[in-house]
């Protein structure tokens, strides 16, 4: 640790200063993120009482009240779409979309969420990913995530996943880079309700520098996310608040245009938002007469992640034996093999 960095820590640190000098506070946050060798306990001990400073400084947003949030329903679990800063959310746990070293990121320019929720953090993060990792191994996209606590964020824990990149950036996903995505957001589920944590916040993950497209990836989010808990209705008792946090106006777009699929995504299920019923029933009592029609439910979208209704591998993976007579989709029994 230079002499200037050691200086700007004391003078963060000494009980006189009233205000943290801005420059010796963005030294410091990019040191930290950038150093990739373990920090002592006295550096860990000074900068906890710089974050504590600052966390309690700005007032935390309850996950029960976000302002601005679009609110919708599955069952006994609630889902909320808002635009606003993570950091500041007092929840039981923020999901980080982490790299596959689950080390947090060592750029300092990067506007990346893990740069972000490891700065609010603080190193202590770092330190206990370290110690886990060296357990475990490299993060492979969608396997189960790593959970640690929250340190000096208002989120008591945060949730370590990493999901897949496309290479090129922004092409559409295979069925295989769905899968894992949807992985992404049901292995953070399972490791939540295991743990007891009761309200989670999402962000987006695989957007970004890993080229996901936002629409794609908003799509797979809400669909997994509620088939994952209509699977099992206890789930729905193991888990109180859903909350998908975006970062863009883009992503909120994406997600505000993904949220009337919501429904046909987990079919036979309570999922409907709180708006669209009230005009669902306006609708109703406006006609004169109403038909109601049943369907083979064989309309799923091409872009639903585990389809056995288009894709050829789902199909061989859920119904090996309809395979060995030449079926290749659910599409295609409904026809003659040829």
């Amino acid at each position: 640790m230079t002499e200037a960095v050691h200086a700007a820590l004391c003078a963060l640190c000494d009980e006189q200063v009233d205000v943290a000098p801005t420059a010796a506070r963005a030294l410091l946050g990019d040191l930290l993120i950038s150093r990739a060798e373990p920090c002592p306990e006295p550096a860990l001990a000074a900068v906890d009482k710089v974050l504590a400073a600052e966390r309690f400084a700005v007032p935390p947003i309850m996950c029960e009240d976000l302002p601005g949030a679009q609110w919708l329903s599955v069952g006994a679990t609630r889902l909320a779409v808002w635009r606003g800063d993570i950091r500041r959310l007092k929840i039981g746990a923020v999901v980080n979309a982490a790299n596959d070293q689950g080390l947090g990121c060592f750029h300092p320019s990067h506007r990346c969420i893990d740069n972000v929720l490891h700065r609010a953090a603080g190193p202590r993060l770092r330190e206990e990913c370290r110690k886990l990792m060296a357990q475990r191994g490299p993060l492979i996209a969608g396997s189960a995530p790593l959970l640690t606590s929250g340190y000096n964020l208002h989120a008591a824990h945060v949730l370590h996943v990493t999901g897949p990149a496309l290479h090129p950036p922004g092409r559409q996903p295979t069925s295989e880079e769905q899968a894992r995505l949807s992985a992404c957001y049901t292995g953070c589920l399972e490791a939540a309700a295991a743990a007891g944590i009761r309200s989670v916040a999402f962000c987006c993950i695989s957007t970004g520098l890993f080229g996901y497209p936002s629409e794609a990836a908003a799509a797979v989010a809400l669909s997994s996310v509620a088939r994952w808990l209509l699977a099992k209705p206890k789930r729905q008792q193991a888990i109180d608040t859903i909350v998908f946090d975006v970062f863009t106006e883009h992503d909120e777009a994406a997600y505000t245009a993904a949220l009337p699929r919501l429904a046909s995504a987990a079919p036979g299920g309570d999922c409907a938002s709180e708006e669209a019923a009230a005009d669902a029933i306006r609708a109703i009592a406006g006609c004169d007469k109403l038909l109601i029609v049943a369907a083979a439910g064989l309309s799923i979208s091409l872009d639903q992640p585990n389809n056995p209704y288009h894709a050829a591998n789902d199909f061989a993976l859920h119904y090996p034996a309809a395979t060995r007579y030449g079926y290749r989709t659910a599409y295609h029994c409904n026809g003659p093999v040829r």
